[in-house]
C-alpha cells in the first residue's frame, strides 16, 4: 500500500535521467492573474564550484526579468486558472528541466525563495511595498516596473554550513566585517544578512546554520552582474568565510546557448561566451 512520502517496502522506483538545463520561471500572482514580467532564474545548489560536492539549500542564483516569456507561457502561466480558483496571492516559482522534448516540471515553490528574494530585489524598481500592494489590489494592475539586465546573488557561508548545529552556543558565533563599510542605500539594495545578530554593535554570523549573508550584483550583462556580486563578496570579512565565485558561469558557458538553440530564449539574452570560470569557492 502506498504511504505519502514513502516507497512501498521491497520496491525500487527508477526515474528517467534527463540531460537538460535546470531552470526556473517565477511570477507574482494577484488572485486573478500573474503580474508581468515573469522572471527566469538559474539556481546553484552544489557546495563547490563546477557543480561539485554535496547539495545545499543554495549557494547562489542568476536571475532576470527578461527572456522568460516563452518558457513562462508554456509552463507556469497555464496553472493561472487553478491558482485563481484557489484565491492564491503571492509569488509562485516553477523549477524544471528543459531538453529537446520540452520542459519537464520538477517542483513548485509558492513562497518567496531564499536567496531568490534577495536576487530579485535590486531589479524591482519601485520596491517591495509597491509590488505587494499590486498583488493585494486583486487585479487592478497587470505589470510592475522591473529593471532590465541580470542579477547575481552569492550566499556567504561559515562552518558548519551546509550542515546545521542547533546546539552551537552564542559565544561561537563569528564576527562579520566590511573592508569598506557600505552606505545605507548600498546595504539595503545589495546586502541581505541571513542568520546574524548584533552584540554590542558587532555583527555576528550564527554558527547554528552558517548562513551569513547574500550579496548581489546587477548589470546589463551576466558578466557585469557577476563582477558586482563578487566585489561585494570580497568586501566581507569573517573567519572561515566561504562562497562560490562561479555563480552564473554555467549559463554563460552552456545553459544559455542550449536554451537559445531549443528556442526558449531569444539570442540577444545571452552575451558573448564567458572566459574560463573564476577561482571557484572562496575562503577568506
Amino acid at each position: 500500500r502506498w504511504v505519502l512520502g514513502r516507497t512501498p517496502p521491497g520496491r525500487v522506483l527508477l526515474m528517467e535521467r534527463l540531460d537538460g538545463v535546470e531552470v526556473g520561471v517565477g511570477a507574482y500572482f494577484d488572485g486573478r492573474r500573474f503580474l508581468r514580467p515573469a522572471c527566469i532564474d538559474f539556481e546553484h545548489k552544489r557546495f563547490f564550484p563546477g557543480e561539485m560536492g554535496e547539495m545545499t539549500t543554495e549557494m547562489g542564483t542568476l536571475a532576470g526579468f527578461e527572456g522568460a516569456e516563452r518558457l513562462f507561457g508554456a509552463t507556469l502561466d497555464r496553472v493561472a486558472p487553478s491558482l485563481a480558483r484557489a484565491g492564491h496571492v503571492g509569488y509562485v516559482n516553477l523549477n524544471m528541466i528543459v531538453d529537446e522534448r520540452g520542459p519537464w516540471p520538477l517542483e513548485f515553490t509558492c513562497r518567496f525563495g531564499d536567496p531568490g528574494f534577495a536576487v530579485l530585489a535590486p531589479l524591482q524598481r519601485d520596491g517591495w511595498g509597491d509590488l505587494l500592494g499590486r498583488m493585494l489590489d486583486g487585479g487592478g494592475h497587470e505589470r510592475f516596473a522591473a529593471m532590465p539586465g541580470w542579477s547575481v546573488g552569492i550566499v556567504l557561508t561559515v562552518p558548519p554550513f551546509p550542515k546545521e548545529d542547533a546546539a552551537s552556543p552564542p559565544e561561537d558565533d563569528l564576527p562579520l566585517f566590511f573592508r569598506e563599510p557600505p552606505g545605507a542605500e548600498e546595504m539595503a539594495r545589495h546586502h541581505h544578512p541571513c542568520d546574524v545578530r548584533l552584540d554590542g554593535g558587532r555583527l555576528l554570523a550564527r554558527r547554528r546554520t552558517g548562513r551569513a549573508m547574500v550579496v548581489t550584483g546587477t548589470g546589463a550583462t551576466v558578466q557585469e552582474a557577476q563582477a558586482g556580486a563578487r566585489a561585494r563578496a570580497r568586501n566581507v570579512i569573517a573567519p572561515d568565510l566561504r562562497w562560490r565565485a562561479d555563480i552564473g558561469d554555467r549559463f554563460l558557458l552552456r545553459d544559455g546557448a542550449r536554451l537559445e538553440e531549443l528556442g526558449w530564449l531569444p539570442a540577444p539574452s545571452r552575451p558573448a561566451a564567458a572566459a574560463a570560470a573564476g577561482p571557484g569557492l572562496r575562503a577568506v
